[in-house]
């Protein structure tokens, strides 16, 4: 049983990071002065460990075990955005940038771990749901009080608002050092046979099982959270250039909504198979993008089409956050769980970190109005994963042949 503090703990540090979120580009170029060059370095660093420190962490032969994963990630997010806050010329940025990189990763790895093999199996479902909504909600929070701080102060107080979120992550590594001295009291009463236990290396048979999954993970991030995100703005603003409220509109709609219905949805949606939830999220989601394109072209409101399909859009991501993890915990051998989220978290960042130029590539290709309606059909292929995936995981005998 997961303690509900680990919840607390991620909404604590996602405030934290909604308080810089939108304006670290802002912080770099004008209050610390690192210009441009600064803020590539940094998204650069960032990027790029990210990526080797989850792939370390899921090609390692023997796991290093989530909880002091997490801790890592916690204390390295930590130390990261107090440099940022530190931050006195361009070589500052690199170092930050790469500690980041490493606590982005190694947070995300460890809290999916931790959920699907410290939940009972028909606890990972809502508890995977309750830490989206936490992590969701407390960005959006976090975003609402940067916001007015800025209004009021100007870009000066971001620097004071990197040391907050620097802070935020002294919560989230104190509860996983609580998990794991909690792990290690059971380990030492249980007394586990260690030869069940010798390896949780990530082997062929293990990662073929979870293929489906990592796919699936990786086209949502890439055709629908991406375009979500990073596109939509880019279509507001080329589509209604002097309507500067509507892509805060959107994102707020979208927040409120995960806030809000993301217990209710859970509850409706608890009786049904994993998969079925997925299809219904991608449809959310495609039926989300083409109601604003059905709209835009009608020629009613941009206001109206932008809230209703963000609703649709936050309804699905509700969907989406319970049942990927019931699924993963479903056909995932429990001993590579560490390693296959760490691989999932991978590809996860590398479908958000290439998804914007596809974005991009759609609106010049198609122009404003018709690309809503071509990121209708991209969220469409998140389908594709799901038919004829499987839905339980190896054999005993199988997963124990390679890991």
């Amino acid at each position: 049983m997961i303690d509900v503090r680990l919840f607390w703990s991620v909404f604590v540090s996602a405030f934290g990071s909604g308080l810089i979120f939108p304006y670290t580009s802002l912080y770099l170029l004008d209050v610390t002065g690192t210009g441009k060059i600064g803020v590539s370095l940094y998204y650069s660093a960032l990027g790029l460990t990210s990526i080797i420190s989850t792939l370390a962490i899921t090609f390692k032969t023997k796991s290093l075990g989530d909880t002091l994963v997490g801790e890592i990630g916690a204390l390295c997010s930590g130390l990261a955005f107090a440099m940022l806050a530190l931050v006195l010329s361009v070589w500052y940025v690199v170092p930050a940038g790469m500690l980041s990189g490493v606590g982005l990763s190694f947070t995300g790895t460890a809290l999916t771990s931790i959920i699907v093999r410290h939940s009972a199996p028909s606890d990972v479902r809502r508890n995977s749901a309750r830490r989206y909504w936490a992590m969701n909600t407390g960005i959006g929070l976090g975003v609402l009080v940067g916001g007015i701080a800025v209004a009021f102060e100007g870009a000066t107080v971001l620097r004071a608002l990197m040391f907050v979120n620097a802070l935020s992550y002294a919560a989230l590594f104190v509860q996983f050092r609580l998990l794991r001295g909690a792990a290690m009291t059971e380990l030492s009463t249980d007394q586990p046979n260690p030869a069940s236990e010798a390896r949780s290396t990530l082997g062929f048979r293990a990662l073929l099982s979870t293929l489906p999954v990592l796919a699936y993970e990786t086209l949502v991030r890439l055709c629908v959270i991406a375009q979500f995100e990073a596109t939509l703005p880019v279509l507001v603003s080329q589509q209604e250039p002097k309507e500067s409220y509507l892509t805060p509109l959107a994102f707020g709609v979208n927040t409120m909504i995960i806030t809000l219905a993301q217990g209710a949805v859970s509850r409706l949606t608890a009786g049904l198979a994993d998969r079925v939830n997925l299809f219904l999220s991608g449809t959310a989601w495609a039926g989300g993008f083409a109601l604003v394109s059905i709209v835009s072209l009608s020629g009613l409101p941009a206001w109206l089409g932008l809230s209703l399909g963000s609703i649709l859009i936050g309804l699905g991501e509700c969907i989406y956050s319970a049942a990927v993890g019931g699924w993963l915990a479903d056909v995932a051998p429990r001993r590579a769980l560490t390693q296959l989220s760490a691989l999932l978290a991978c590809l996860s960042r590398l479908g958000t970190a290439v998804g914007p130029a596809l974005g991009v590539f759609v609106v010049v290709a198609a122009g404003p109005k018709t690309s809503w309606l071509l990121l209708s059909v991209l969220s469409a292929v998140t389908f594709v994963p799901l038919v004829k995936a499987p839905t339980k995981r190896l054999s005993k005998s199988a997963g124990s042949s390679d890991g």
